[in-house]
């Protein structure tokens, strides 16, 4: 065979083998083409079949950069916060940018970006600033210069950082271009359908996968398409009449027929990670995927949470016109739904809020609807609203808001209502912010109330910047509005259609609220629960709609621990930022309208100190038109409000240190506070509340600034040179002691973790001697900078000013060293020291401390007073070992000089110790100060509340207490009431004479303090003497307070017997039945529901089971009718010769009278003529004073009122109620040596029952005693015969003993004739 034949075979069969292999690789092309091909989604395939398969990646390619990204285990570190680039400071894109950013609480800075593709910068000191950056602009980004761009890569795949970018097609775009510098290809100006969810995608977090059915709003989609493996689809839609499919060679992760809205890159193109979006956020999924990018492409440094917690509150619960209320069948809903929500909802519950005033206001139907939701009453949370459902803003009188809650409150336990949630919403949020104390105040005292809601703070909108605070102990929390309102019932009605509804649960407003989150707590309304019940329908389509697109777990949780939870993750909201109320149209409606912005300043002198700015201040005042601020009592004449925890007081305690001006637009407020130029806070803090205020500070060389400080300083407490002070660089030394004994202190330094430690004050001196708060935090941070640590304990030097309370120590504490627990061996008293006992002041426990000893001067066991057998004698058996055996907690003061020396302490304690152990079973144990405090009140809780004693009773006491203090502050005398007896007649009586004057009035319950009974008492007695001026005359000069509420209050005797035990009590008494009609007829005036909508007659007859409202009017009628019960207790505080009961029906007839009996009984001086000084006015009624020129000066329009008479059934009701405590009544002022009154004269002659008989045991009651009266000193003068004569004829023989003494009347003093000739009636009338 030659070559030829040979080569032309093997060539043959080489283009055969050769033909075979293209064969088979169009074979395997056309195979692995047809598998990898996705049918078009068709309407109506599940997007399951259309997103659920996992996207193919391809193999890491080698980079065309030189930086590489980092590994994930590479440790880079940058800031958690977000740069956003955007167009414009005003393009919407941005805003809604900004607006995702802010509701998820995510830090960001916003820059307008610049054409050229110019950066902030990016790091400091080696750190990245931002976690990822955003381009509202794609193009800004892809078309940045090559170095902008270089700079920006080599940052973000050094630090690991992430890029978004948005691209909105506009109609100049072209319909497709290829973006600059990378392989990615744009689609424009798209119709879409039928988004889908890939759920193979790393960026999830939050969402689900899914297809959202129908049209994409808008026809300007834009899509990406990828033939490299880096980028990745998110979201998939289908073009509309299947137009603008794709073509060409498509990367892993795109299909054909879908077009890819959102595309990940994966960072293996450049290193860089990003995320780009084809559209703006105007579509719910945008949004969604929008905040899983951002905790994607940030390693979750910036994420959300799967956890949401919703509260939906039901406002305004028996409140509401009829038919708009709920029936039985919507309360059955209510419950029915309430099950179905905790399918979806773990611990679902409603929180019902209830006005018991308009329970049963409705229809038939509606009120069965009120019944079966009382019922059911265990199912549900319940918190209060206001009883009349008023705005509390609207109460200015605290006592009126306290009555409207406690009304509320008997309505609760009446229908057996849980009244200890511990949660409370005003109506319309008015009194929650702005700040309405009283309205605080009222529900702490009535409520115990924890935590309220708003949704005003710092304003309604935009609702992102909702916040909580803390006031006045109370968790204030953001409330959220969910569009359903008092006036939103029918769904077809639902304002902006029915659709607009639908389109907040299902990715709008009401889905990103809890979307972004973390705890939501919903306003609704009674309303919404009838009718449509547009409530159940919202609630339960938003938790399906939740489920079914996001992997959010929600729950439920009570608000008292939804609170805590809050500001656990929060804690940067717990301090208030004070806006001003002016500022804000729904904040001005909502404030009251006794207070105005023009008591705000209009400029501020911050300092610093020692600049001159105490000149400036005084040169100021010189100027007509500009005045400054009252002084504090506390700071001289600086109300440092900014910069202290004065701030946290409010703003209704900053103005009232600023007068009204008499012309808002010349007038000229300023405040000069000198510490608020180097405070951190002021700045800030002022420019909310006084954003238009002008500024001014004063600067002098720094130095001179500084030596003049020092030689303030120097003055009060300072110990070191000059010299020392500026050398000193690591904190200043202690007292100097020797050598050894400096070395003992840094030994005791070495091995600081060994003990516990506690500060004392930095110079040791006494905190009562520092007047100036300031120079008190002065001495706290000089110390705290020395310690570098903060514990939770403090025990000022010799137990200065824990009692009795210097209120600027408490408050300093509590600012420099946010002190817990204290604790002092003078409360009550330092002997006997078993009466030693503890109270809570100022948020802040005090301890009983026990004495074992060892004090300053007890250093030598030889030289122990009494001799060393003392102290073991004290210790096996004695004072120390009874001290332990019978506190179950002691708290025992040693010095430092006990543990050097013979080391006593150490002495002491062991063999305490050892004595215990031998002789006792008893358990010993130590705990930290904040652990021995909780135990201690959970045993002793009777003890949290002090009973303020008279300083000046106790020399101890005197001695710590400030000098700036005076006891002649405090009231000589009290007029405790009651209510509606002429106590403010008597008031302005006592007024008249010179040497009387009274408290400054309250801004809360006009002139009233109402110390004693209500939780003023709590702070302070520094506060209690802020309301008397300084008598100009100790001697001569007599204070008293009128606080008509105290008489039958159970806590004022006591209490003001502790405080005032030489005082004098005057009280005045008129028939009870008349004091009853007349608080019925007051209660009118002031249109009290309860006494405008029943009688005189059904109010006090009224029986059990009535609702609160009466009962709570009946008692206030009533109760302080019980003179014998009251004066009882008074008594029982105070000696017979300290009190003084007056006949208010006397002083009425004859004020002159019985002003001259006050003046006797007070011991005042000089004598006041009254007679001279009082007129009789007939068209007002009563007596008035008679001022120059013959002109009068009477009592308000409110005093003297004219109504109908009593209708006789009520009186003869109320003479049948009193009489038993009538009795008694004139049985102690019997005892007292006192007359008795001629209404009580007229009462007691009242027969008991019917015209002919009479009840024994009645008779008995009321005839007290005849005998005794005859032994006893002669009080009796025999009436006229004639009516003798008439009520013999009614009653049997054995009666006339109770005749007898029925006809007579009292007389104060008597003659030894008159007793004779009393007697001798009493007989004569015995033998009739």
């Amino acid at each position: 065979m030659t070559v030829a034949v040979r080569f032309r075979r093997h060539l043959r069969r080489l283009l055969l083998l050769l033909a075979s292999c293209c064969v088979l690789s169009l074979l395997l092309s056309a195979y692995f083409l047809f598998t990898n091909a996705t049918p078009s989604m068709q309407i109506g395939q599940s997007s399951e079949a259309a997103c659920s398969q996992p996207l193919s990646m391809s193999p890491y390619r080698r980079l065309p950069y030189p930086f590489p990204p980092n590994a994930p285990h590479t440790q880079v570190h940058t800031e958690p916060a977000v740069l956003v680039l955007v167009e414009s400071q005003y393009s919407q894109l941005g805003q809604d940018i900004v607006a995702i950013l802010e509701s998820a609480h995510f830090k960001f800075r916003m820059e307008i970006a610049s054409g050229k593709g110019d950066l902030p910068p990016l790091t400091e000191k080696g750190r990245g600033r931002y976690s990822l950056i955003i381009y509202e602009n794609l193009l800004k980004y892809a078309q940045a210069d090559t170095w902008n761009r270089q700079l920006l890569h080599q940052y973000c795949s050094e630090f690991r950082v992430g890029i978004i970018g948005f691209y909105r097609s506009t109609e100049t775009s072209p319909p497709l271009f290829k973006l600059r510098n990378f392989p990615l290809v744009l689609r424009t100006n798209q119709a879409l359908w039928d988004c889908c969810v890939v759920s193979g995608s790393p960026i999830l977090h939050l969402t689900k996968p899914g297809t959202d059915r129908g049209a994409l709003p808008s026809e300007d989609w834009t899509s990406f398409s990828s033939n490299h493996s880096t980028y990745q689809a998110v979201l998939h839609a289908r073009p509309k009449d299947g137009s603008g499919s794709a073509t060409g060679d498509l990367g892993p992760g795109f299909r054909l027929s879908l077009q890819a809205t959102v595309v990940q890159d994966l960072g293996l193109y450049d290193g860089v990670r990003r995320v780009f979006f084809g559209q703006g956020l105007n579509y719910w999924l945008h949004k969604l995927v929008l905040v899983d990018a951002i905790s994607y492409l940030t390693d979750r440094k910036l994420t959300l949470g799967l956890d949401r917690h919703l509260l939906v509150d039901i406002d305004d619960i028996f409140v509401g016109k009829e038919g708009t209320r709920m029936n039985v069948k919507d309360v059955k809903a209510l419950l029915d739904t309430q099950r179905q929500l905790r399918s979806h909802i773990s611990n679902f519950t409603f929180n019902l809020g209830f006005s018991g005033k308009f329970y049963h206001t409705g229809t038939v139907e509606e009120d069965e609807g009120d019944d079966l939701l009382l019922k059911y009453v265990d199912e549900f949370w319940w918190f209060p609203h206001m009883w009349s459902h008023m705005q509390p803003h609207l109460f200015h009188n605290h006592t009126s808001l306290l009555d409207q809650m406690v009304l509320n409150k008997d309505f609760a336990l009446q229908h057996n209502i849980p009244v200890d949630m511990g949660y409370a919403v005003a109506p319309h949020h008015s009194g929650v912010y702005p700040v309405h104390l009283q309205l605080y105040e009222a529900w702490r005292q009535v409520w115990s109330i924890q935590v309220t809601s708003t949704e005003e703070y710092p304003h309604l909108k935009p609702a992102r910047y909702r916040k909580g605070f803390i006031h006045s102990n109370i968790k204030v929390l953001p409330r959220q509005t969910c569009g359903l309102f008092t006036h939103t019932i029918y769904y077809k009605e639902y304002p902006g259609g029915s659709k607009e509804l639908d389109r907040s649960i299902r990715g709008g407003e009401l889905f990103l609220t809890v979307l972004l989150n973390p705890i939501s707590i919903f306003m609704t309304h009674l309303s919404n629960y009838g009718n449509d019940r547009l409530g159940l329908y919202t609630f339960v389509h938003l938790a399906s709609f939740l489920g079914s697109w996001t992997n959010l777990r929600l729950h439920t949780l009570p608000p008292a621990q939804l609170a805590h939870r809050y500001f656990q993750m929060f804690p940067e909201q717990r301090d208030p930022l004070w806006q001003n109320p002016c500022d804000d149209k729904r904040h001005k409606d909502i404030w009251s309208k006794e207070k105005t912005c023009d008591r705000l300043p209009k400029f501020l002198v911050v300092g610093p100190q020692k600049t001159g700015t105490t000149a400036l201040y005084l040169f100021l005042l010189m100027h007509p038109s500009i005045s400054s601020n009252y002084p504090s009592t506390t700071t001289y004449e600086e109300v440092h409000f900014f910069n202290t925890n004065n701030y946290h007081k409010g703003i209704d305690w900053y103005m009232d240190f600023f007068p009204v001006p008499s012309n808002v637009s010349t007038d000229f407020l300023f405040e000069k506070s000198a510490n608020y130029f180097p405070s951190e806070e002021s700045p800030r803090r002022s420019a909310a509340l006084l954003p238009k205020s002008k500024i001014i500070t004063l600067l002098i060389n720094p130095s001179d600034r500084a030596y003049s400080w020092y030689q303030v300083l120097s003055n009060t407490h300072m110990a070191y040179s000059w010299y020392q002070v500026l050398s000193n660089t690591h904190g200043l030394q202690l007292v100097p002691g020797t050598v050894e004994e400096d070395e003992g202190d840094d030994l005791l330094l070495k091995y600081v973790d060994e003990f516990w430690w506690f500060p004392h004050m930095w110079s040791h001196m006494q905190p009562h001697l520092f007047h100036n708060h300031t120079s008190l935090l002065d001495q706290m941070v000089l110390n705290k900078d020395f310690a570098l640590w903060t514990w939770a304990t403090l025990w000022p030097p010799h137990h200065s000013g824990v009692y009795p309370v210097h209120l600027q120590l408490y408050e300093a504490w509590r600012q420099v060293w946010s002190i817990q627990v204290t604790s002092t061996e003078e409360y009550p008293h330092l002997k006997p020291a078993r009466y030693r006992k503890g109270f809570i002041h100022s948020n802040i426990k005090v301890l009983p401390r026990q004495t074992c000893g060892l004090f300053t001067h007890t250093i030598y066991y030889k030289e122990y007073p009494g001799g060393s057998k003392e102290l073991d004698r004290s210790i096996r058996g004695g004072e120390l070992f009874l001290t332990v055996l019978l506190n179950p907690i002691s708290i025992f003061m040693t010095h430092l000089s006990n543990y050097g020396n013979d080391r006593l302490g150490l002495y002491t304690f062991v063999h305490l110790a050892s004595f215990l152990g031998s002789w006792t079973n008893l358990r010993l144990h130590t705990l930290p100060p904040a652990q021995l405090a909780h135990r201690y009140f959970q045993m002793f809780p009777e003890q949290r509340d002090p009973l303020w004693q008279n300083p000046c009773d106790d020399k101890r006491h005197k001695d710590i207490w400030s000098k700036e203090k005076t006891c002649d502050r405090l009231p000589k005398f009290l007029v405790v009431g009651p209510q509606k007896t002429g106590t403010t007649a008597l008031y302005l009586f006592l007024l008249m004479h010179p040497s009387i004057s009274s408290n400054y009035p309250s801004t809360t319950t006009y002139e009233e303090v109402h110390f004693f009974n209500t939780n003023n008492y709590h702070k302070g007695i520094d506060w209690y003497m802020d309301f008397f001026p300084v008598p100009s005359n100790v001697s001569t000069d007599f204070l008293f307070e009128k606080s008509a509420n105290y008489f039958p209050s159970e806590e004022s005797p006591r209490r003001s017997a502790a405080l005032l035990p030489k005082s004098k009590i005057i009280t005045l008494l008129i028939n009870p039945s008349d004091r009853a009609y007349s608080w019925y007829q007051h209660q009118r005036a002031h249109e009290d529901h309860a006494a405008l909508r029943f009688t005189f007659y059904d109010v006090i007859s009224a029986k059990a089971g009535v609702p609160a409202e009466l009962r709570s009017l009946q008692n206030r009628c009533l109760m302080p009718g019980l003179y014998a019960t009251h004066l009882d207790r008074w008594l029982a505080h105070y000696p017979a010769n300290q009190v003084m009961i007056i006949d208010g029906h006397q002083l009425r007839a004859d004020p002159a009278a019985v002003m001259d009996e006050v003046q006797k009984f007070l011991g005042v001086t000089p004598h006041f003529n009254y007679s001279q000084a009082l007129t009789f006015d007939p068209q007002k009624g009563f007596w008035c004073q008679l001022l120059e020129g013959g002109k009068t000066k009477c009592l308000g329009k409110s005093k003297g009122r004219k109504y109908p008479p009593m209708e006789p059934e009520a009186r003869a009701f109320l003479s049948r109620f009193y009489r038993e405590h009538n009795v008694e009544l004139s049985k102690l002022l019997h005892r007292l040596g006192q007359p008795l009154p001629s209404w009580l004269r007229e009462e007691l002659q009242k027969p008991a029952c019917g015209d002919r008989t009479c009840s024994a045991s009645r008779t008995q009651l009321l005839g007290w005693n005849l005998l005794s009266l005859k032994d006893s000193s002669p009080w009796l003068e025999p009436a006229q015969p004639q009516g003798l004569k008439s009520l013999v004829g009614t009653c049997s023989a054995s009666r006339t003993q109770f005749l007898a003494e029925a006809t007579l009347k009292v007389r104060p003093q008597h003659t030894d004739k008159e007793e004779k000739t009393s007697r001798a009636s009493v007989m004569k009338a015995e033998k009739k």
